[in-house]
């Protein structure tokens, strides 16, 4: 039964409008039959290959960034770590494969919702070794391996690594058929520009940043019913978006970040509950507004700002545990001070950039700050405060 939820239904759920509620029941039913199937000590090996597929497709379902999902990192955490620990029990290159992407899979969670690129590390050593004795996998794990290994990088602060790794999937990907072909190439030529990025080579990064856009438009008319393929778009256009600003190109910015809330918005109202996709549009109206900041329109830009820190504030609360939360909203606090700074609108701006600083410190103490916060966000915060707010 497990499998048809998960792996039937599921995808059909993801396809209707309004429907993670039901998904979220569905995952319920599928959690409950796979716990029960886990610990079936005289399960068959085949039985319990299916199971450990199971529990990684559950997984997916709660807590993935790459995916819709139901935002549920601590189920998802318990899932993988059983699936693991059932496909390490089995035989065979299809129970090694099946680790090898686990392994893969939980590296990205401990990127993405945890801040810890040290369990990340390991998780990625570990799945590498595996792709390594078992023949390299299939072409599709292969380009997996290789943007978790790229996203890692990055928030390692190793830029060039990051680039390097991810142009290497770039080149796997190449040939891949289809949208999930065109979605891989996304994913590493976002990758690979976010390493020129951070490195400071910006047409190098725009240049990648265009190739992104160019695959998810494919991507997105191979499948026009896809709303999530169309978030992605939108996710594209904000990293062109924000590059080019970069350049003080801001008009040309404006009517990408225009398109880009558009197509983030969709996403939201095709299903309100999807917390992912209210985070990403929260994302793209912040920096909507700090193009209107940037083009001398301070107030406006301000009333949003402050209302997405106010949520931010809001998510981190109820959520206190979880670095992903307390990490948007130190970013959040960090865009106001960086708005009231351009405004010189001194004095707000300081109080504003000394709360985001104390949100990171928070980060620290948790031990979930990573390089990339350090020799970016905080850097940044540092030389403006130093800038504006000598003695305040």
């Amino acid at each position: 039964m497990a499998h048809y939820l998960l792996f039937d239904l599921m995808d059909r759920l993801e396809a209707q409008p309004r429907a993670l509620p039901l998904r979220a029941d569905v995952a319920r039913v599928a959690q409950a039959d796979l716990d029960r199937l886990s610990h079936a000590e005289a399960a068959d090996p085949l039985l319990k290959l299916e199971v450990a597929a199971g529990l990684q497709r559950l997984a997916r379902e709660q807590a993935s960034m790459d995916h819709p999902n139901l935002h549920q990192p601590d189920a998802a955490r318990d899932n993988l770590k059983r699936a693991a620990e059932i496909a390490a029990g089995l035989k065979g290159s299809a129970a090694q494969q099946l680790l090898a992407h686990i392994r893969l899979d939980q590296a990205n969670l401990a990127d993405t919702f945890d801040n810890d690129p040290p369990a990340a590390e390991a998780f990625l050593r570990q799945g590498r070794a595996l792709l390594t004795t078992g023949g390299g996998g299939d072409a599709i794990l292969r380009v997996y391996y290789q943007i978790a290994e790229a996203r890692l990088r990055g928030w390692q602060g190793r830029y060039a690594d990051e680039a390097a790794a991810a142009a290497a999937a770039l080149a796997a990907a190449g040939s891949l058929p289809g949208q999930a072909g065109a979605k891989l190439r996304a994913a590493a030529a976002e990758l690979e520009a976010e390493g020129a990025y951070y490195a400071g080579h910006l047409p190098q990064a725009e240049t990648q940043y265009r190739a992104q856009m160019r695959e998810l438009v494919a991507a997105h008319q191979l499948a026009p019913d896809d709303v999530y393929a169309l978030g992605l778009l939108g996710r594209a256009r904000w990293n062109l978006a924000t590059t080019l600003e970069q350049e003080k190109r801001f008009v040309e910015a404006a009517p990408l970040l225009e398109q880009a809330r558009m197509e983030s918005q969709a996403v939201t109202e095709f299903d309100p509950a999807d917390a992912e996709a209210r985070r990403r549009l929260r994302i793209v109206d912040n920096a909507y507004a700090q193009n209107l900041a940037f083009r001398g329109r301070t107030d406006q830009a301000l009333a949003i700002l402050y209302a997405h820190a106010a949520d931010d504030e809001r998510q981190w609360r109820a959520h206190p545990n979880e670095p992903l939360r307390l990490h948007d909203y130190a970013l959040s606090m960090a865009m106001i001070g960086e708005a009231l700074a351009n405004a010189r609108r001194w004095r707000d701006g300081c109080r504003a950039d000394a709360n985001a600083l104390g949100l990171f410190g928070r980060l620290q103490h948790m031990g979930r700050l990573t390089q990339w916060d350090i020799g970016q966000n905080i850097d940044t915060l540092n030389k403006r405060r130093a800038k504006s707010c000598p003695g305040r």
